[in-house]
C-alpha cells in the first residue's frame, strides 16, 4: 500500500510540474512575440538571410554540416531546412520569427524540468526559467533569430549538463539535445571543464558528457578547416574587458536603452553598473558559503559563463570599438548593448533565485519551507521577475534597420525575374544593411505568387 500512495504522490509531482513548465513555454513564448514590435517579424536578420537560406537553397541537405566562419550551426540549418521545405518562400522570415520564438519557449520549459534536482524551490526555477525570455539585452538583436538562437543553446547546454536523468534511455535522449547544442554553439567547450566532476557525481550524466566532447570536437575541427575572416583575435587588455563586461552585462540590467546608458556614462562613468554588481555579489556569497556541493559548482559554471563568454566576444571581435580603456574612441563609437552580454546577463541574473533557493533549503522546517519563508522567497522571486519585465519592455529593437519587409522584397524580386531565366540571382534586403540572394528559378517554384 506504501508502495502504491508513494507512486501515486511521484505521478502527482511529475504532473504538476509539467503543467508549470507548460505555463513557463506558454508565458515565455507571449513575452517573446511581446518584445519585437510585430512590424519587424518579416525582417530577417544577418545569417538568417545571406548563408542559411542562400546555402539551404544552394546546397539542400548538405547545408546542414556545412561550417561558417569557423563554426557549426546546426540547429538554425536545421530550422531553416525545414522552414523552407514547409512555407513558401515569401513567408520564410515569419515563420523563422515564430519558430524562433517557440525554441526559445521550449528551452525555457525545458529549463524549469531539468533544474529541478539542483534547485528544488519550484518558485525560483520559475524565475530561472523565464531568465530565457525575460533576459533584457536579448530583445535589442537576439530574439527571433536563427543567426543569434546559439546563445539560447549554450543556455540549454548549462542546464542539460546538471540534468539528473532518471534511466539510462532518459540519459541517451538528453544527450541528443546536448549534441545538437554544442554542434550549434562553439562556447560549449567551456562546459567540458566540468563535466568529469558531475560524471562523477551521477554516472548517468555520462551520455551528456560524451555527447557534449562529440559535438565540442566537431566544432574544433570546423574552426581549424573553416577559417573566421575579419575577426582580430587581438588582447584588448585586462582593463578594458572589465570596463567592457560592466558596461555590457550589468549595465544594461538597470539602464536597458542605449540613449539612456550613455547619458548615464557621460555623467557617472561605470558607478552605476558597478553599484548593480552588489546584490549579485551577496547572492554569490551566500551561495558559495551555504550552497550544496552541485549548487556551488553550478555557481562556479555561471560565474566562468558571465566571465568568458563576454571576453571572448570581444577578444574574437578584435576591434578598437571594444577597448574601452583606451581613451581615443569617443562614447558614440563605443560596443555598448553588445550581444556578447545577453548570456553572461542570464548567469548573473541566475544566481539571484540560486541564492534565494539556498536560503528556502536551509529554513526548511520537516522538509517544507515555513509559511513566512515561503511568502518572502516568492516576493524577492517576484520582484525580480517584475524589474526583469520592465528592464526587457525598455530594450529597443534594431530589428528595424531594414525598411523593407521581406515579402515585399520577394515581390519585387520576382517581378524582376520576369524577363529573366532560373539562373539570373536577386539580392532582397535584410537586416543588418544586407542582402540574401535567390535564384530567379527558387524565386518562381517556392513563392505563393
Amino acid at each position: 500500500m506504501t508502495g502504491i500512495l508513494s507512486c501515486d504522490a511521484d505521478r502527482r509531482v511529475r504532473a504538476r510540474e509539467l503543467l508549470i513548465a507548460t505555463a513557463v513555454g506558454v508565458l515565455g513564448l507571449a513575452i517573446v512575440l511581446f518584445r519585437v514590435p510585430s512590424g519587424e517579424y518579416d525582417v530577417p536578420w544577418a545569417e538568417d538571410g545571406f548563408l542559411f537560406l542562400s546555402e539551404f537553397l544552394r546546397l539542400g541537405p548538405a547545408s546542414l554540416v556545412e561550417g561558417y566562419a569557423g563554426y557549426q550551426h546546426l540547429l538554425p540549418r536545421s530550422m531553416t531546412a525545414v522552414i523552407v521545405s514547409s512555407v513558401p518562400l515569401d513567408h520564410y522570415a515569419v515563420t523563422v520569427f515564430i519558430a524562433c520564438a517557440v525554441v526559445t519557449a521550449v528551452i525555457a520549459s525545458a529549463v524549469y524540468l531539468l533544474a529541478g534536482a539542483i534547485v528544488p524551490f519550484p518558485p525560483a526555477r520559475f524565475a530561472i526559467a523565464l531568465i530565457t525570455a525575460l533576459v533584457p539585452l536579448a530583445g535589442q538583436e537576439v530574439l527571433g533569430n536563427m543567426a543569434d538562437i546559439h546563445t539560447y543553446a549554450m543556455w540549454l547546454g548549462l542546464w542539460l549538463l546538471f540534468a539528473r536523468p532518471r534511466t539510462w534511455w532518459s540519459s541517451a535522449f538528453l544527450a541528443g539535445g546536448m549534441f545538437v547544442m554544442a554542434a550549434t554553439e562553439v562556447q560549449l567547450a567551456l562546459y567540458i571543464l566540468v563535466a568529469p566532476l558531475l560524471v562523477l557525481r551521477d554516472r548517468r550524466r555520462l551520455p551528456l558528457a560524451g555527447a557534449l566532447l562529440a559535438g565540442v570536437i566537431w566544432q574544433v575541427i570546423t574552426f581549424f578547416t573553416v577559417p573566421r575572416p575579419g575577426s582580430g583575435f587581438e588582447w584588448i587588455g585586462f582593463a578594458s574587458l572589465v570596463k567592457g563586461w560592466l558596461l555590457n552585462v550589468m549595465l544594461p540590467l538597470v539602464v536597458p536603452h542605449l540613449v539612456t546608458q550613455r547619458e548615464v556614462v557621460a555623467t557617472t562613468g561605470i558607478l552605476v553598473p558597478l553599484l548593480a554588481v552588489i546584490p549579485f555579489a551577496a547572492a554569490i556569497i551566500y551561495v558559495a558559503t551555504k550552497g550544496t556541493t552541485d549548487q556551488r559548482i553550478l555557481l562556479g559554471l555561471l560565474l566562468l559563463t558571465a566571465a568568458v563568454v563576454y571576453s571572448a566576444g570581444a577578444i574574437v571581435d578584435g576591434t578598437d570599438a571594444f577597448r574601452y580603456a583606451d581613451g581615443s574612441i569617443g562614447l558614440d563609437e563605443r560596443a555598448q548593448n553588445a550581444r556578447y552580454g545577453v548570456l553572461p546577463q542570464m548567469a548573473m541574473l541566475t544566481t539571484i533565485p540560486l541564492a534565494v533557493a539556498v536560503w528556502v533549503q536551509a529554513r526548511r522546517v520537516r522538509g517544507r519551507p515555513a509559511l513566512a519563508t515561503a511568502i518572502v522567497s516568492t516576493s524577492m522571486l517576484a520582484a525580480l521577475i517584475v524589474a526583469m519585465a520592465i528592464a526587457s519592455a525598455s530594450t529597443v529593437s534594431i530589428r528595424g534597420w531594414t525598411a523593407s519587409q521581406w515579402s515585399y522584397g520577394v515581390t519585387v524580386a520576382l517581378d524582376a525575374c520576369r524577363e529573366l531565366d532560373d539562373s539570373a540571382i536577386q539580392a532582397i534586403p535584410i537586416a543588418p544593411f544586407r542582402t540574401a540572394e535567390v535564384l530567379c528559378g527558387d524565386l518562381r517554384d517556392r513563392t505563393t505568387r
